[in-house]
Order: structure tokens, then C-alpha cells, then sequence
């Protein structure tokens, strides 16, 4: 929940394009809004 979700995203196997070899799905996301 945070930051290790983004971690696991970003170590994902890519090709040389870039683009993950799997498909990354997120299934669910939830905003915040942000306060002073």
C-alpha cells in the first residue's frame, strides 16, 4: 500500500522499448485530496 506498490511496478521485466513483457493492471486507486 504506497510506495511498494510503485517499487513492484517499476522492477517489472521490460523489452528494449521499455514496455513490460506483462501486462500491469491496477485494480484499484484511491485519491486523497490534499490539504493545508
Amino acid at each position: 500500500e504506497g510506495l511498494d506498490v510503485v517499487d513492484t511496478i517499476v522492477n517489472v521485466d521490460r523489452d528494449a522499448h521499455d514496455k513490460p513483457l506483462e501486462n500491469v493492471v491496477m485494480k484499484k486507486v484511491e485519491l486523497d485530496k490534499y490539504r493545508k
